[in-house]
């Protein structure tokens, strides 16, 4: 019972961090930011210093926030933990790999990015442990 409480503990904490600042800008000029794109273009950003990770990222703040989900799920329905584990996993190479590799090269990761592996670590031990638990 207790882990998976904590799986979805862990899973509010991912949701949660979705609205959070995930990354800070490494140099800004005032208000208004200029990016390149991978076509070569520049893109730019005005009036914000941070960016969250609904604002930045296209699939991957959808899979967590499904994650979450279903880690919330688990909560309700043993069974389902017995899944969420391998989700859990899913989560933290996720979030570990974008607080390491930013999407841009001049952001660096914030609160936001600390806040989702803690979730996702959570999320991934609570449904690990509860995965043994009897029904």
């Amino acid at each position: 019972m207790w882990s998976r409480l904590a799986a979805a503990f862990g899973g509010t904490a991912l949701l949660g961090s979705l609205w959070l600042d995930w990354y800070t800008f490494g140099e800004s000029t005032g208000w208004t930011h200029y990016a390149p794109d991978e076509e070569g273009g520049i893109h730019v950003l005005v009036g914000a210093d941070t960016l969250s990770a609904w604002s930045l990222f296209g699939a991957v703040d959808m899979v967590l926030a499904l994650i979450a989900g279903a880690a919330l799920v688990a909560a309700v329905w043993p069974r389902v933990a017995r899944v969420v584990w391998a989700l859990g996993v899913v989560a933290v190479v996720l979030v570990g790999f974008r607080g390491v590799v930013p999407p841009l090269d001049w952001l660096t990761a914030s609160t936001g990015a600390f806040v989702a592996l803690a979730g996702a670590v959570m999320v991934f031990a609570g449904a690990w442990a509860a995965r043994r638990e009897v029904v």
